[in-house]
């Protein structure tokens, strides 16, 4: 026993100091012991294990394989000497495993690995379940598999560590200590999968392990940074995988703590700073911050220096660095970046196994600099060279990475150098990556969309057309709901035209108008119709299936609430973020559920799938719909009326004249004409102005650089002429001042009309209430009355400026109080808040001012808040739409009563307030005249001219009353240029009160340095103060003196109260006579607390006396 506790000893000093004679003398020991011990002593076993511990230890140390096999031949033989009563003994079972493992590690032995995880297995399958070391020993068993899927690359192997580390955290209690690991390990598993599977579950699981365990651990457990470091490289794979910011956020956040806690020498701070620097690589590819870019190199700088050339992750860390400086080239375009990036990435390449996945990535980098060196030089040898090592990494890459299309990508880019020749192996590189299954969404696809292009360019119209509609259909994938807004958009962004490309193709692959149709659809949603048909049949679900109808409608409000950004300060604020994350996805599964369980009822197989053809067809009840489409291949007007889809061919159109902004003039109009709106207009049968007058009404809804087209303005203005879409036809569609379009909802056709507000810098007021009271006057007469106006107010304005205030008088007057009840005051932009809490409070402030947003909701006025999602949007407007219609007052006035616009209570008021203007700015001129007779008695030669150019501004103001277009706009232009100048006098004036103001500051400088000087001799003619100078040094003196009194003072006093507090809590446990001693001891002590104040108290006046005697001299100074 005590040769067992002294060899431990000389162990445990081993591995602190690592001595190597501390651990021969215990391998000694306990070789001498078990020489003495016959070999059926039942201690024999467990005295062998420990030797086998201490070579364990002395091989880990050097690094000796000797050593290391000595140390699994004991615990075989420890095994061996086991009881033939017992089936085995767990704890030399793993003792065995690890111990293989460890040699596994220095020898790289594929049969030590296997044996380790049969061992690692043997003991899990001999300890009882309820036994506290069964989940330890999963962790061990699935470390083991995790190992071999590392080294094997089987997945077998990665599922089974996956199912030990499940199976170890249903049989480990609350709170036991293993819990952390087996959520790490889970973690790195799910990481792991991922890379096979690309599945954005994988990655969700890894990221929710992780921030599981980097909860769970303490500050000071040793695997917690490991596991937030493992977090971070999570984060930005996903972030890779979804374009979510959040987790960049997420990322950055959770790497720097993880480097804030990190201690100074520790190995795995490189690792981190690596993770890091992919975090701000990442930030910049979104942000284009060059700033992030920067900290990344320098970051990989110092993490190369730092790294042996002997360490195993040298080459990964060069090849980074390389893809890095291959980065800053593009920004900066500078050679030594290139060419450094290049050797680095081939030195790093030779340093690589050739099956390692990390090779065949650097391989990509370096292909990437050598093409960047061709575009520069336009040296062959490099696009070679690139094209070569390109098609090497592809056959090292295996076929379910994620990140194998960029290798796709990259040899596109390369065979396009070389022109038309390679279309085939354009068509098959680019297909290839298309083809990438597990690579994310989002990747995929523009190569789908440009292997279109090469397919459409060999007239391979069917094969084109099903790529571009698998595509489409991929587009709701890339832009789930559980994410943000903007990162939907962001996704979104890199697919212009992909809809527009499909239906052209389908047309051309021979498919009917309809089909070709519903893909532009799909992909566009470019009819607002197919929003409300969304209500519509939600309306038939609640009838039919009320209970469904309610959940869809439940999880579809929950997702759509914005989702906010959490900043991490502790490891603790990591649950809010992952957790909230996690609640979105699991609801956005749900709601997909939900969706597919109402697909599955008879009548709903199409729920939120497609437009159905009648529903198009009864979208036009109120005037045929013309969507024209154009891109490179061809241009077409699909036409729907009530009666069918029909498809208007328009070859003469070319989608290249309009990509720049379009002229309008009267060349471009009447080419507009001939080669679009006339064959529009002739095949709807509106061959000329109808003879009655009656226009009929035709909607226009034009994709994408379409929709710059003024096509109601097309045709021949000559005097004569008819020919024009304005004789034949009214348009409503998107323009550039009054947006006007169509939509069904509930059978019935809805008209929307997005208006300009009162705060344009480039349009007076004028132009813009005659704008939209001519809007809203026509469409009155034209029958159409409105539901109710929404009235959109930005949260994020700190105040509400002149402009603002204006834009909502003028949305009053325009409504008038009859109105207001049909009226939704909403708030935007709360995605754009650091907090809700500064939005509720700006939200409260408009409801108490009782010119702003008081008066109207008493009246009937509806609050809402915009999240700025689709679906808020269509509940809003679904409100809307519910309510009864009502005449505007500006309506009333103008149809009603015949008044013109200026004449309308808008009208008045914008009169009056431009009025105001004019008498504000003519008291400002008299004032000023005023003045300039001052200056000109003060001989002021320059203020005269400014006052005399100011009068001749005033005596050109216009004094009649203009037509109601022009004068309006006229008077208040010249008022703003008033303003403007008067703004400028303005600043003249505060600029010579400033000048005074210096000049003040500088005459009191002037005084304080005489005081400082009179001061100065009061010291130094001794002669004449000699009195005063003594008593200056006294007070000082005793100045200090008194402070530190105070600081005792007060240290004293703290250290009676805490005494006396003491005591006071005694007492309440304490006997009777106790009770007498210890009062009379706190009365004695605040006694002392007493006096001690008194005389602290008295000693300050002679700090009184000195600010007394300060006081008096700068009296006489003065």
């Amino acid at each position: 026993m005590k040769v067992g506790i002294l060899a431990s000893s000389l162990r445990r000093r081993f591995i602190s100091t690592q001595q190597t004679n501390d651990i021969n003398q215990a391998i000694g020991l306990w070789n001498k012991e078990i020489s003495l011990i016959h070999g059926t002593n039942p201690e024999r076993p467990r005295q062998l294990d420990c030797l086998a511990e201490c070579y364990l230890d002395k091989g880990q140390a050097l690094e000796s394989i000797e050593d290391l096999n000595k140390a699994v031949q004991l615990t075989e033989r420890a095994l061996g000497r086991v009881s033939s009563s017992r089936p085995g003994d767990p704890d030399l079972w793993m003792s065995l495993a690890n111990r293989l493992n460890q040699r596994f590690l220095v020898s790289r032995s594929t049969i030590d690995l296997d044996r380790a995880v049969g061992a690692a297995h043997a003991a899990v399958l001999l300890t009882p379940e309820e036994h506290l070391l069964r989940p330890v020993r999963h962790e061990v068993h699935g470390t083991m598999l995790l190992n071999q899927y590392h080294s094997n690359g089987s997945v077998e192997d990665l599922e089974s560590a996956i199912w030990a580390f499940h199976a170890g955290l249903e049989v480990a209690s609350e709170g036991h200590p293993v819990v952390p690991g087996l959520l790490g390990c889970l973690g790195c598993c799910y990481g792991d999968m991922y890379d096979y599977t690309g599945s954005l579950d994988d990655l969700n699981k890894a990221v929710e392990s992780l921030t599981g365990t980097a909860v769970a651990m303490s500050q000071d457990h040793p695997h917690l940074l490991g596991n937030l470091n493992l977090l971070g490289k999570m984060l930005n794979k996903r972030y890779e995988h979804t374009g979510s910011m959040a987790d960049i956020d997420y990322s950055l956040d959770t790497l720097q703590k993880a480097m804030d806690m990190m201690p100074r020498h520790n190995r795995l701070r490189f690792d981190i700073m690596s993770n890091l620097s992919t975090s701000l690589t990442l930030r910049y590819s979104r942000t284009n911050s060059i700033g992030d870019l920067q900290s990344a190199i320098n970051m990989m700088e110092s993490v190369l220096q730092a790294t042996p050339q002997g360490n195993r992750d040298y080459a990964a860390r060069l090849g980074k660095l390389g893809a890095l400086l291959s980065t800053r080239h593009d920004i900066h375009r500078s050679v030594d970046d290139l060419d450094r990036a290049i050797t680095l990435l081939k030195t790093a390449i030779d340093l690589e196994s050739n099956n390692d996945i990390g090779r065949a990535l650097d391989m990509n980098n370096l292909a990437g600099g050598l093409f960047k060196r061709f575009n520069d030089t336009r040296s062959f040898d490099d696009l070679d060279e690139a094209i070569t090592i390109f098609k090497d990494a592809a056959t090292i890459l295996p076929e379910t990475h994620p990140e194998r299309w960029m290798i796709f990508e990259n040899l596109l880019r390369c065979y396009r150098k070389l022109g038309n020749d390679t279309i085939d192996d354009q068509i098959e590189v680019s297909l290839q990556g298309w083809n990438c299954q597990n690579s994310p969404p989002s990747t995929r696809i523009p190569l789908a969309s440009v292997a279109a292009g090469l397919l459409n360019f060999k007239s391979r119209w069917g094969e084109a057309s099903e790529i571009l509609e698998t595509a489409v259909s991929l587009l709701p994938s890339v832009s789930p709901r559980a994410l943000k807004s903007s990162d939907q958009q962001n996704v979104l962004r890199k697919f212009p035209g992909l809809a527009s490309l499909a239906a052209a193709t389908a047309l051309n692959a021979g498919k009917s108008p309809a089909d070709a149709l519903n893909l532009l659809e799909s992909g566009r949603g470019v009819m607002a119709a197919l929003l409300f048909e969304t209500r519509a049949e939600i309306a038939d679900l609640t009838s039919s299936h009320a209970g469904l109808a309610n959940q869809f409608i439940s999880l579809r409000n929950e997702l759509d609430t914005p989702s906010g950004a959490t900043s991490l300060s502790s490891v603790d604020k990591d649950i809010p973020m992952e957790m909230h994350a996690k609640q979105r996805r699991d609801l956005d599964a749900q709601f997909n559920t939900v969706i597919r369980e109402i697909r599955s009822k008879p009548g709903f197989e199409t729920f939120l799938i497609r437009p159905k053809a009648e529903s198009l067809l009864a979208a036009a009840s109120s005037g045929p719909i013309v969507i024209l489409n154009a891109n490179s291949w061809r241009c077409d007007a699909f036409i729907i009326d009530t009666h069918s889809i029909q498809l208007l061919p328009l070859p003469q159109f070319e989608v290249s004249g309009i990509k720049s902004e379009f002229n309008v003039d009267s060349e471009s109009l009447e080419n507009l004409w001939d080669v679009m709106a006339c064959p529009v207009l002739d095949k709807l049968g509106f061959l000329e102005p109808p003879r009655g007058g009656d226009l009929p009404h035709v909607w226009w809804i034009l994709t994408g650089s379409l929709s710059r087209l003024p096509i109601h303005a097309a045709g021949y203005h000559q005097e004569g002429s008819f020919d024009t879409v304005m004789d034949r036809v009214i348009s409503s569609y998107s323009t550039q001042k009054t947006e006007t379009f169509t939509v069904k909802f509930r059978g019935r056709q809805f008209i929307l009309f997005d208006t300009p507000g009162f705060d344009d810098t480039r349009r007076g007021d004028g132009e813009i209430l005659i704008d939209i009271a001519e809007t809203l006057s026509a469409s009155y007469k034209s029958k159409l009355k409105l539901s109710g106006i929404v009235y959109l107010h930005r949260i994020k304005d700190e105040k509400v400026s002149n402009g603002i205030q204006r834009n909502f008088d003028m949305f009053r007057y325009l409504c008038g109080d009859n109105f207001f009840s049909n009226v939704f005051l909403v708030t935007t932009f709360w995605d754009e808040l650091k907090d809700n809490e500064t939005g509720e409070k700006r939200e409260r402030e408009l409801l108490k001012k009782p010119d702003w947003w008081s008066e109207m909701k008493s009246k009937g006025s509806q609050i809402r808040r915009f999240s700025n999602t689709q679906q808020s949007a269509v509940d809003l407007l679904w409100e809307v739409a519910g309510l009864p219609p009502v005449v505007l007052q500006v309506q009333k006035e103008m149809v009603e009563q015949g008044l013109d616009v200026v004449n309308t209570t808008a009208g008045v008021a914008l009169n009056h307030e431009l009025a105001d203007l004019r008498a504000k700015f003519e008291k400002e001129i008299e004032s000023l005249v005023e003045r300039q007779e001052k200056a000109r008695l003060q001989q002021d030669e320059h203020l005269p001219k400014m006052l005399e150019e100011q009068e001749k501004k005033k005596t050109a103001f216009p004094g009649g009353t203009p037509s109601p277009r022009a004068g309006i706009t006229d008077r208040y232009i010249r008022m703003e240029r008033e303003k403007k100048t008067l703004s400028e006098r303005i600043q003249t004036l505060e600029k010579q009160s400033q000048l005074e103001q210096d000049a003040a500051k500088t005459r009191m400088d002037q005084v304080m340095d005489d005081f400082n000087k009179v001061m100065a001799q009061l010291k130094d003619e001794k002669a004449d103060a000699s009195q005063n100078s003594a008593k200056v040094a006294d007070l000082e003196r005793e100045k200090y003196e008194v402070e530190a009194m105070g600081l005792k003072w007060k240290t004293e006093m703290d250290r009676l109260t805490l005494e006396v507090q003491k005591l006071q809590e005694q007492q309440k446990l304490s006997s009777a006579s106790e009770k007498a001693y210890l009062d009379s001891r706190i009365l004695q002590l605040q006694a002392q607390k007493t006096s001690s104040t008194s005389s602290f108290w008295a000693s300050l006046t002679s700090l009184t006396q000195l600010g007394q005697f300060v006081l008096k001299l700068v009296e006489e100074v003065a």
